[in-house]
């Protein structure tokens, strides 16, 4: 499992049909990803949705660790 990713179009998916109720093995049966990758991507969900909750949210990149642009010569 490492070093796999999941795209954003697998993730919303997975969140899209488990929102919809249907169970994580009929998820892993449609998608075609792992188990564990479902299984990541809601629990990721999840815990989002719950520091969202707290008035939590994702952090920010600091100001002066912006990626630097490359110099054109």
């Amino acid at each position: 499992m490492a070093g796999t990713t999941t795209s954003k179009t697998e993730g919303t998916r997975i969140i899209t049909l488990r929102q919809a109720g249907v169970k994580v093995n009929e998820i892993v049966a449609r998608t075609g990803c792992h188990r564990a990758t479902v299984l990541h991507v809601l629990a990721t969900t999840r815990e989002m949705q719950r520091l969202s909750e707290d008035g939590i949210t994702q952090p920010k990149p600091h100001p002066g660790k912006q990626k630097k642009k490359f110099k054109e010569y």
